[in-house]
């Protein structure tokens, strides 16, 4: 787990992980250059199998503290969970089930995706099958389980003024290349409450959304009908999808697969006019954050 002065969202995020049905676990929370209380923080969940580490430096993103927290991961798997976010019980037991069963090098999954005064979606697994991942999916890190071996293969995450994409994304398009076997598992386990649409959200310390999704990701019938409520909205913009939007849409998809096979990541034409310049992804949700 990355983080960066919010540990007053640790008790959701951590809170979560404790609550999977799976729990054999190690969390390695690594700060990067913390400077509030969230040492403080970590320590009072008092569970062995929680470590806090602090980075010297501070990188400006989750890269650094990422890196450093897959250098030190003991397990067969690796998974993310980024301190803004909310696994559901659910999260690790599926995912390894799938990862193990398809012998796939890594699998994401579904998540609630609640931006800020907008109608909730679906992020990650959004096709209701099981299928191969595609270079124009976007799959958060805060949905995948992987092979700690594949980490030998794509190596680091690279830093966001190197790169065109967002870091994420493109250590799991750097991990496709190298033939990696991985898998959209279309089940809701997580919430994500993305700061990069929140205005402020560090400099505020903002926490009452998390506080009111924490209740309903822990209540099995609540989420049910969240996920209800985001899928049939889903439907629904496609069922009254008019002409000229899905000539849009097709022509989009059209050109994401020529980019694609140029070579050219991330394969979004509109992505590339809107952040030109390496890195401008990441410094603009920053600005954003109150950073």
């Amino acid at each position: 787990m990355a983080t960066f002065n919010r540990s007053n969202l640790l008790q959701f995020s951590i809170g979560s992980l404790l609550k999977n049905s799976f729990q054999d676990w190690e969390l390695i929370v690594v700060g990067d250059r913390c400077t509030d209380d969230t040492e403080q923080v970590v320590a009072a969940f008092n569970d062995s199998r929680i470590q806090f580490i602090n980075l010297e430096s501070n990188v400006g993103e989750q890269s650094g503290p990422n890196n450093m927290g897959m250098s030190l991961a003991k397990g067969k798997y690796i998974a993310f969970l980024n301190h803004d976010d909310m696994w559901c019980s659910n999260h690790l037991q599926s995912s390894m089930e799938l990862l193990e069963k398809s012998d796939a090098d890594l699998v994401f999954s579904q998540a609630l995706w609640v931006p800020y005064q907008a109608p909730m979606s679906l992020s990650g697994a959004t096709v209701g099958h099981i299928q191969a991942y595609q270079p124009w999916m976007i799959a958060p890190a805060t949905l995948w389980l992987f092979k700690t071996t594949l980490t030998e293969k794509v190596g680091t995450w690279r830093l966001s003024r190197d790169i065109h994409s967002i870091p994420s994304q493109d250590w799991l398009y750097r991990a496709h290349q190298t033939g990696a076997k991985i898998l959209a598992n279309p089940v809701v386990t997580a919430v994500i409450l993305n700061s990069a649409t929140r205005i402020n959200a560090y400099s505020e310390r903002q926490m009452s959304e998390h506080e009111q999704w924490c209740k309903i990701a822990s209540d099995t019938a609540a989420l049910g009908q969240a996920v209800s409520s985001a899928y049939g909205a889903h439907l629904q913009n496609i069922i009254t999808m008019n002409v000229g939007l899905a000539i849009r849409r097709l022509l989009g998809l059209m050109g994401r697969k020529i980019l694609f096979k140029l070579q050219i990541f991330p394969p979004d034409l509109a992505y590339w006019l809107r952040y030109s310049r390496k890195g401008s992804v990441i410094k603009m949700a920053r600005k954003r954050r109150g950073l």
